[in-house]
């Protein structure tokens, strides 16, 4: 499905607006002008050694780098190596692209993951895209490659997007609130899991004739386990035809009543009567497809935040929380986790079997920040970004009723270089760590990890 976007232009300025003494050889100009993450790490050590203190550091990063004209337009194509497999990627950038003005990207997933390798970086995995200049003129549209030894739902495929997120942002000016997931088919169903394990880069989610069920088949191997919760406070579009052979219409409806019942996520569900597993979008549903998606903003620092997890390794943030520690042994809160809903095309076979997990629930107001946790959670980290908290006022932590932190916490560079490092995002800073243990020893509360720096 192709649809014209207009995009609002957001224009950032640079060091020299602010007046700052960063000259091109200066570490910091360097550690901006990194070509990747691991590229970026290894400077901030060269940055710390430098005179450069918190506020200069902190506009120079909300200013980002000097993006270059000189760069790859219209369609072109990648290939990284991503645990062992070259997996590739049709880029199509517009063909007028100005680097002092701002794009929103299209993340474009298509389906049939039994697909055999792809062999060649050619684009056959995307046929329908061969006149997408015509109708991608404001956006970066993203079309990555999926197939059977490496699904939309693996590990493998959740690196090679991030790798394809953090290129993309070091190469062109992009508006980091405005990067939206679309799939359709398999597609779709891949909306469901990153929603689910990695949402936080994410503005909103459409998908055409997707199928949950999917995402809950030992054989279809979905990277851990999928926890309802974290749907909320994310936002989707969805069409389905209920003459579809392929997927059950009525699954599909079980599914979203249960998204619907259990989640506060907003779902816009439409149906084509006469359709099945192929249809085009009426003028109406394009509209609401703009509209929902493209011309809202993705906040980055959410006041109320909503994350469970089973693995503190990978899939364990979401936004400015992150959860760091879990017991093993927690009992199963069976009811949060994605079921098996059993019809037409969905095999009586058993799900995987459930894991202990953890939950917390976070609301900010001001310099308070409220916590409920559940299940196995056992410490967790707040990012505390510099536009959401008054570092000059103490903040107070209090979980499941008590008050874990209260104090001062500074303002460090190496955190607030690190994370940049990590995250390339201007729009989401941040200014400090606060880790928050659970239960702590009687009488003692949480140490910020901060240098003051």
């Amino acid at each position: 499905m192709q649809v014209a976007l207009v995009l609002p232009c957001l224009t950032f300025v640079h060091a020299f607006v602010f007046g700052l003494a960063v000259g091109e050889d200066d570490p910091l100009e360097r550690f901006l002008e990194a070509s990747s993450r691991s590229a970026a790490e290894a400077l901030v050590a060269d940055v710390l050694a430098t005179e450069h203190d918190f506020e200069t550091l902190l506009a120079r990063l909300r200013a980002g780098r000097d993006y270059a004209a000189d760069v790859p337009r219209g369609k072109h194509f990648q290939t990284r190596t991503i645990a062992g497999r070259e997996h590739h990627v049709m880029l199509q950038v517009p063909v007028d692209y100005d680097p002092k003005r701002s794009y929103g990207i299209r993340f474009d997933l298509h389906g049939g993951m039994g697909q055999p390798e792809w062999k060649e970086a050619d684009g056959s995995w995307s046929p329908g895209y061969a006149a997408i200049d015509e109708y991608h003129a404001s956006i970066l549209t993203v079309l990555p490659a999926g197939w059977w030894d490496s699904m939309w739902w693996e590990a493998s495929q959740v690196d090679h997007f991030r790798a394809i997120l953090d290129d993309v942002k070091r190469t062109y000016n992009i508006d980091e609130n405005h990067v939206v997931f679309v799939g359709g088919s398999d597609g779709a169903v891949a909306l469901w899991f990153y929603a689910m394990r990695e949402p936080t880069p994410w503005l909103g989610y459409a998908g055409w004739v997707g199928f949950p069920a999917r995402l809950t088949s030992r054989e279809l191997r979905a990277d851990g386990q999928l926890h309802l919760s974290n749907l909320n406070g994310q936002r989707f579009f969805l069409v389905n035809g209920v003459k579809d052979r392929i997927i059950a219409i009525d699954v599909v409806r079980e599914y979203l009543e249960l998204f619907r019942t259990r989640t506060d996520a907003e779902i816009d569900a439409r149906e084509h009567a006469k359709d099945g597993h192929s249809f085009k979008l009426t003028e109406d549903e394009e509209s609401t497809f703009v509209e929902l998606l493209f011309r809202s903003r993705r906040d980055p620092f959410p006041d109320r935040l909503d994350w469970a997890t089973e693995r503190t390794d990978r899939y364990n943030r979401r936004a400015w929380l992150e959860i760091t520690g879990l017991d093993p042994a927690a009992p199963i809160d069976t009811e949060n986790i994605l079921p098996r809903i059993y019809g037409r095309n969905v095999p009586r076979t058993k799900p995987p079997e459930p894991v202990p997990f953890g939950r917390v629930r976070l609301e900010r107001l001001d310099n308070l920040v409220r916590a409920r946790t559940s299940g196995g959670v056992r410490s967790f980290r707040l990012l505390l970004a510099p536009d959401e908290f008054d570092f000059d006022q103490d903040i107070t932590v209090e979980v499941d009723g008590e008050i874990r932190f209260q104090g001062r916490v500074a303002r460090d560079r190496e955190v607030l270089l690190r994370r940049f490092a990590q995250d390339c995002d201007r729009t989401a800073l941040i200014a400090a760590e606060l880790e928050v243990e659970l239960p702590p020893a009687a009488g003692a509360s949480e140490r910020p990890r901060s240098g003051g720096r």
